[in-house]
């Protein structure tokens, strides 16, 4: 029984570990929708001219994506709240979602370069860092659950 409980409490850092590494994956995948999301009410709004409400109801289809809903209501806090998104990431598209659909197709189309540019970049930096996140938190995992189980043998 003693020995089960060890092999249990050791094997709680490698599960958070793990979980960790999922949490940063999920991470990268939210930012990968939202630049999609983008891309999608980019196309439809200002070359296709398709009303806003739309544009979110035919991006949930493409996708299967429960999310666009909270979007398409205009409860973009309450959407943006199911990603796992930076809070500044969060503060600029509340702002663009907000101001979405207030001008002509020049400023629209404005407002996707700007909004596509800052997201772009952020993706690309995430990109970059998520692998080393991903190893370190699983090795640290690691490490501490096997540094447990040997400290309680």
């Amino acid at each position: 029984m003693r020995l089960a409980g060890i092999i249990l409490l050791s094997l709680c850092p490698i599960i958070a570990g793990f979980y960790m590494g999922k949490r940063e994956q999920k991470k990268l995948a939210d930012l990968s929708y939202i630049v999609q999301l983008l891309q999608h009410l980019r196309q439809e709004t200002c070359i296709g001219k398709t009303k806003l409400a739309l544009c979110f109801e035919k991006f949930e289809e493409e996708l299967h994506a429960q999310s666009t809903h909270h979007f398409a209501l205009r409860e973009f806090e309450q959407g943006l709240s199911m990603l796992s998104l930076q809070p500044e990431t969060k503060k600029k598209l509340i702002f663009f979602f907000g101001a979405l659909g207030s001008g002509d197709v020049t400023q629209e189309l404005a407002r996707f370069e700007i909004i596509n540019a800052q997201i772009g970049e952020e993706l690309v930096l995430l990109e970059n860092s998520i692998p080393e996140k991903v190893r370190i938190s699983r090795t640290l995992g690691i490490c501490i659950g096997g540094m447990i189980l040997l400290l309680l043998l």
